[in-house]
């Protein structure tokens, strides 16, 4: 039994390659740059080096579906985000790619780096020791409510009659919603009937108190 990791469109992966080097040549190569706290140092191409990057399918719930959730979800595919860089604690990044609707290019949209990436990937890498990876084989995906400011690993059950598995990012008191704040996993099931109500409250302020 196994944590499996489908591969990226070979385009996409193209993509992220060909362009990550604009983003990481300094202030010039980005449209806007934002930083949660004190500016991180920005990486460097030599930093990140030429590793084949890790690739993981992302998929937004919105708060509507969140709020409305019967107990199962089928939440839109967005793209893939792409890991890039030496093993921590060496300088890693997190790439956004994204499909345009119209001409299907592949296109690099955000760049993240900064300690909170590689604690990310260390997160990732430590999926494969969860005890249910030892009676069913999963696939990995990364889910993310934005309306409740919630981002996971989603773990999709391959085999009938198992259960879908979210490891919430960050964990522990980091962790922004109480009923999630757990170390592990949570099941498909128990995650959805934790934020439907904070989706359905998120859902009825007003615009003007930035909802």
């Amino acid at each position: 039994m196994a944590l499996l990791k489908p591969p990226p469109p070979p385009a996409s992966a193209a993509a992220f390659s060909a362009q990550l080097p604009t983003f990481l040549s300094g202030p010039g190569g980005l449209g806007n740059r934002h930083s949660a706290g004190s500016p991180a140092a920005m990486p460097s191409p030599t930093d990140i080096g030429s590793a084949p990057p890790e690739a993981q399918e992302v998929y937004f719930l919105s708060l509507k579906d969140a709020a409305h959730n019967s107990g199962v979800i089928s939440p839109k595919s967005v793209g893939w985000r792409f890991f890039a860089g030496g093993a921590s604690p060496s300088p890693m990044v997190i790439g956004r790619v994204i499909q345009h609707p119209s001409s299907a290019a592949w296109k690099t949209v955000a760049v993240f780096y900064g300690p909170v990436v590689n604690d990310e990937m260390d997160a990732s890498n430590g999926l494969t020791n969860l005890p249910q990876l030892q009676t069913g084989n999963y696939h990995l995906r990364a889910l993310e409510v934005p309306g409740l400011n919630f981002k996971a690993f989603w773990l999709k059950a391959l085999k009938a009659g198992i259960e879908d598995l979210i490891v919430p990012f960050p964990s522990g008191p980091a962790q922004l919603i109480s009923g999630l704040k757990g170390a592990g996993s949570y099941s498909m099931s128990h995650f959805l009937a934790v934020i439907r109500p904070l989706a359905s409250s998120n859902l009825a302020i007003t615009g003007k108190y930035g909802a």
